[in-house]
Order: structure tokens, then C-alpha cells, then sequence
């Protein structure tokens, strides 16, 4: 066997090096991914002196809903969407997730399609709405979004 270079074994180590900081990178990006508590914040600063958790929310829900017709896009929070208040609203009754970084309530849209797309009440309650099913059904989109309210 042919006895290797200086050069080549460095060639070779820098390789090696190379190839197991890419693996960590790609295990960082595509590895199992660690319990994370994204932090939704609507457009508009929430009002002084208010607690800016479950009441704030509930409060604009209610209002959001009173606003009749029109877009149901351009419903706006006065305050932060905490994760559990989110994670309460789970059922096909009332269904909330996140869409594009902010809440909906989509539990109009759930209740058209719950017959078609069965697993759609799994998804109640989460963040995984948009990753789990609107990346398997991309043209719903637009759907779900005029169906629904956002919080």
C-alpha cells in the first residue's frame, strides 16, 4: 500500500472536519426537533396597564366575531396569544392555530371539511396546522384563511 503525503493527510483531516461539522449542521436543521414555545404577538401593542394573557385575548375574540362581515383576515388582537390559551381551543368546535406566524380561529373552515380531511381536528389546539396540513394541502390555503378569523 502506497504510503500517503503530508499533504494529503492534511487534505484528508481538513475533509473529515469538514464533514462532521456539516453533519452536526444538518442534525441541528433536520434532527428531532426540542419542545420550543413560539411567541405570537399580534399587530397592534396591547393596551397599558393590561395583562396581556388569557382575558386580553378572550376579549378580542369575542370582538372579532361581533365584526360581521368583510375579510375576516384583517381582525386584529390587542394583545399576546398565550400558548395555553391557545392549546385550549382544541376541538371541532372550536378549533385555534397559528397560520404564517399569527392565530386563527378556524373552526368555520374544520367544520366544512371535517368529513373530507378526517385528521383536520388534530390539529386544533397546535402549532403544527400549518407544517402538517397546509403542507400536504397547499391549495387550502387561501381556504382556510377566508374561513376563518384571525384572533
Amino acid at each position: 500500500m502506497a504510503k500517503l503525503k503530508k499533504s494529503e493527510k492534511r487534505l484528508l483531516i481538513g475533509l473529515g472536519v469538514v464533514a462532521l461539522v456539516s453533519g452536526i449542521i444538518l442534525y441541528d436543521i433536520y434532527g428531532p426537533k426540542k419542545a420550543s414555545v413560539p411567541e405570537i404577538i399580534s399587530q397592534s401593542e396591547p393596551d397599558q396597564g393590561s395583562d396581556v394573557s388569557t382575558s386580553a385575548t378572550s376579549s378580542s375574540r369575542s370582538s372579532n366575531r361581533g365584526s360581521g362581515g368583510g375579510s375576516s383576515r384583517t381582525g386584529g388582537s390587542s394583545a399576546a396569544i398565550d400558548i395555553t390559551n391557545i392549546e385550549t381551543h382544541n376541538t371541532l368546535n372550536d378549533c385555534w392555530t397559528t397560520i404564517d406566524g399569527e392565530v386563527y380561529d378556524i373552526t368555520r373552515f374544520v367544520q366544512e371539511y371535517q368529513s373530507t380531511y378526517r385528521d383536520i381536528a388534530n390539529f386544533c389546539g397546535t402549532y403544527g396546522f400549518e407544517v402538517g396540513f397546509l403542507l400536504e394541502n397547499p391549495s387550502l390555503k387561501e381556504s382556510v384563511l377566508q374561513n376563518s378569523t384571525r384572533v
